[in-house]
């Protein structure tokens, strides 16, 4: 009988691989830079893995934002001007991930620069300040601060849609412009100006030292000392016996047409927008005798040298006087038939105060000028 034959087991199947179990190792180096106001560039060094990386995930606030095989990648439609930090992930072909790699971050950039401040108004709001207001700008992230410009130059910075400038000239017209900036720098174009005048609110200083000398027997010569103003004295008013007689330029004025005796002056200094100072206290005098001769005035004195002092005044009205001059003493130092004199013999910065009467031929004296004083010129203090 025959043999039985033998069954034959089929080969085993091969074990299969192992599972893949270990994450690749964390990528290196993440860079990240700035390519616009909207987009950041990422770089960074593979990874390693025991069987191979199958790529990268760029991992941004918890969600993956980009990925793939290569060594980096881009982010677009982000916000200008605005930070983001991101971290980046190897993973294998078994889905295994690395952790994640150092944080790198970036600011995306801002190129685009405000808009231009509208609508500039400028108002005085004192005699040393201007305000001015304007539209606020717009931008793409925001607007930082304002700066306000005066001739070219920034004079005040504002975080809102106003500025002031303060410690200026009373009187003045100043003139302004706007720009706006963003937080990146970005400048606006200049606004177009607006201009305002700050008021005159401060008088003048009441003249002093006022002071009359009779002339004749209707006229009057005044001088006092010059009042002086934030801005400028523009001229005086002379007041006479309570009333308005005379608007002049100068710190003295020739009053005419006056009845004869006894006659009050006050002055007060005008400026140019108008303020007036008090008035002076009055200096009274009377007019000159009928029976002298009108009087010289306007009397100056002025250094002619090292050793002399030039005087000049106007001439009595009659033609046929001399002038005789006096110093402060009341000694008679010449006469001259001329408008003019020169003391001589003096020293260097010895000063004298002169004073200068007429006399006619019957030998009858005006009343004396007002004193002028002045020293000869001390040319070795010079500067050489």
């Amino acid at each position: 009988m025959a043999r039985a034959q033998e069954e034959v087991a089929p080969p085993a199947a091969p074990e299969p691989p192992p599972p893949d179990l270990t994450p690749p190792t964390a990528p290196a180096e993440l860079t990240a830079t700035a390519l616009g106001e909207t987009e950041v560039e990422l770089r960074w060094t593979a990874a390693t893995d025991e069987v191979g990386v199958a790529g990268y995930e760029v991992v941004r606030d918890g969600r993956v934002v980009a990925g793939g095989p290569g060594l980096g990648a881009r982010e677009k439609g982000l916000a200008a001007w605005s930070s983001y930090c991101w971290a980046v992930r190897a993973f294998d072909a078994a889905g295994n991930r690395s952790p994640p790699s150092p944080a790198a971050c970036a600011r995306t950039l801002d190129l685009t620069p405000p808009s231009t401040p509208l609508h500039l108004v400028a108002s005085a709001t004192s005699d040393k300040s201007v305000q001015v207001l304007w539209q606020a700008s717009t931008d793409n992230v925001r607007v930082e601060k304002y700066e306000l410009l005066r001739e070219g130059d920034v004079v005040a910075e504002s975080s809102a849609a106003w500025a002031d400038e303060h410690e200026l000239r009373p009187g003045v017209r100043y003139c302004y412009a706007v720009r706006a900036v963003d937080p990146a720098g970005n400048r606006s174009a200049k606004s177009a100006t607006a201009c305002a005048v700050t008021p005159d609110l401060t008088p003048p200083t009441v003249p002093g030292a006022l002071a009359a000398q009779p002339v004749s027997s209707s006229a009057m010569f005044l001088a006092w000392d010059a009042s002086s103003d934030d801005v400028g004295v523009t001229g005086y008013e002379v007041v006479r016996d309570g009333e308005l007689a005379a608007k002049v330029a100068v710190p003295d004025a020739l009053a005419t047409a006056l009845t004869a005796g006894k006659h009050c002056f006050r002055v007060r200094a005008v400026d140019q927008a108008g303020n007036r100072s008090a008035l002076s206290p009055a200096t009274c005098m009377t007019t000159a005798d009928p029976e002298v001769p009108p009087a010289p005035f306007r009397l100056q004195a002025e250094p002619a040298s090292e050793k002399a002092v030039r005087l000049s005044w106007r001439p009595s009205a009659r033609e046929d006087v001399v002038y005789r001059v006096y110093w402060e003493d009341g000694k008679s130092i010449g006469v001259t038939r001329l408008t003019g004199y020169s003391a001589v013999g003096l020293k260097p910065g010895e000063r004298h105060c002169y004073r200068v009467g007429a006399v006619d031929e019957e030998g009858h004296e005006s009343p004396r000028t007002l004193e002028a004083c002045a020293a000869p010129r001390n040319e070795s203090l010079s500067v050489r």
